[in-house]
């Protein structure tokens, strides 16, 4: 009878961390899609005011939105590579206390 509860008390503490775990990996990946996304509504506020102040110098404006988005694009492609699978394991590597 023992060893069947231990072997109970086994089982629902890794339950327990299994669903901590799993807890921990949605908010994080919750917090990152919500940063994404702020991210890139501001990146798309500034290539708005980036490509008017090119026009204002005589720059059309195909050629200025073009270089307006080259600038503020390697911000969103930084943080797709930290939405990949490989940064998320290393944030939860860093921050699960399990």
């Amino acid at each position: 009878m023992d060893k069947i509860l231990a072997k109970i008390g086994i089982a629902l503490t890794l339950t327990y961390m299994i669903i901590k775990l799993t807890l921990n990996v949605t908010i994080m990946f919750m917090e990152l899609h919500e940063a994404k996304l702020k991210i890139k509504f501001k990146t798309r506020i500034y290539e708005w005011k980036l490509s008017r102040k090119l026009e204002e110098y005589g720059i059309p404006r195909e050629v200025s939105k073009r270089i307006s988005k080259n600038i503020y694009k390697g911000d969103v492609e930084a943080l797709n590579n930290l939405m990949s699978l490989r940064g998320i394991m290393k944030i939860m590597r860093k921050q699960t206390h399990i």
